[in-house]
């Protein structure tokens, strides 16, 4: 495989300017109603982020979006992109619904862009035909960590399914998986959090800091009441 070129010095244009891009989740919008052959889009955004070398303050300067299409899903939907790292040079988006690791290439001389596919990756162990519900990957020691939101998946009534969203699974450069159950890890925050079972914590901003040499959460949600669909 090419070697990756999206290096992360380069996005450091001086000691003021930064630059940086996002994609979309969509959800079910991201189907190309248009397209006779199943079609699915995420919005790429790119831009720069200047500080005012005078002040605390930044500004941001947004540049034109990019549209993102592949045909892989599974049931009907895909390319809900819900995060977008740098890992060994590479930009890689994962889908939450297919399992989907995506890279990100330049055509035209960087003027657009398009997806490849790289990885399909199933859930929890491995030993299903479900991919992965992405929502975060942080580089840690030279491995990208991909996970989920860290809950279990529950029936109606409250009652556990399956852990299989408390399972990460790590990426070597050389495109080597493994999988490693990380319950005791999700379980530790929630405690702390006071969201013990029957509560719940979903994550979908967790990231290695090689500063501080620690795993950051960031909770979107935390509740210490059983999981409800309506009331989450």
């Amino acid at each position: 495989m090419h070697e990756g070129y999206f290096k992360t010095k380069n996005s450091v244009t001086d000691e003021y300017n930064f630059r940086f891009a996002a994609v979309t989740d969509l959800d079910q919008l991201s189907r190309v109603t248009e397209s006779k052959k199943p079609l699915f889009k995420s919005i790429l955004l790119t831009g720069i982020i200047t500080k005012d070398p005078s002040s605390e303050k930044y500004s941001i300067e947004f540049e034109d979006t990019r549209t993102l299409t592949s045909q892989h899903n599974e049931a009907g939907r895909g390319m809900e992109l819900s995060e977008l790292t740098l890992y060994d040079d590479r930009l890689l988006a994962f889908d939450d619904r297919t399992g989907s690791v995506f890279e990100i290439l330049s055509k035209n001389n960087g003027a657009s862009s398009f997806v490849v596919p790289r990885f399909v990756i199933t859930e929890g162990s491995g030993d299903t035909d479900k991919g992965m519900k992405w929502e975060w990957a942080a580089v840690k020691n030279g491995e990208l960590y991909m996970g989920s939101m860290g809950k279990e998946y529950t029936n109606s009534d409250g009652s556990i399914a399956n852990t299989n969203n408390l399972w990460v699974d790590i990426l070597s450069p050389r495109g080597e998986l493994r999988r490693l159950d990380w319950a005791e890890r999700y379980n530790f925050v929630r405690a702390q959090l006071g969201a013990s079972p029957p509560g719940y914590c979903i994550h979908e901003a967790i990231l290695w800091s090689s500063h501080m040499h620690k795993w950051v959460f960031v909770p979107r949600r935390i509740s210490s009441e059983v999981y409800d669909e309506n009331t989450d």
